[in-house]
């Protein structure tokens, strides 16, 4: 088990911009991930702590969020999400605890956003456990 000072040092934060297309949140070559595939290394799991939508200042929109699994389906975490065009709604709601995360992704998956019209920006906290 790792102390909350360790998780603070694996502590990651990557912005991904959701188009109307499923856009995976981390791609192949990047941190822990195969360097072929947009899919985690099999030796790792990532825990996602929260993720920030950015509402884009126009128009009221929804995303979705899917978990790539490793035989190539997707499996829906979170339908119709609605962002206001002022909003930065959060999943989980509240304060997060990076040592409580709410979502994992193991090796050999990934988490894919869309969204219906522009594109928005998505924040991702998340931590990595070499297993």
């Amino acid at each position: 088990m790792l102390t909350k000072e360790e998780i603070w040092d694996r502590l990651r934060i990557k912005s991904v911009w959701l188009m109307p297309a499923r856009t995976p949140f981390w791609e192949a070559g990047e941190e822990h991930m195969h360097a072929t595939a947009d899919t985690l290394a099999e030796r790792f799991r990532r825990y996602i702590v929260f993720l920030l939508f950015q509402g884009n200042a126009t128009a009221a929109q929804s995303a979705a969020i899917e978990k790539l699994l490793e035989d190539g389906t997707y499996v829906m975490k979170f339908s119709d999400v609605q962002i206001q065009p002022s909003a930065m709604p959060q999943i989980p709601q509240g304060a997060p605890q990076i040592d409580s995360p709410f979502m994992s992704v193991e090796g050999g998956t990934n988490l894919y956003g869309h969204v219906n019209g522009n594109s928005i920006n998505l924040t991702v906290c998340y931590w990595d456990s070499n297993i």
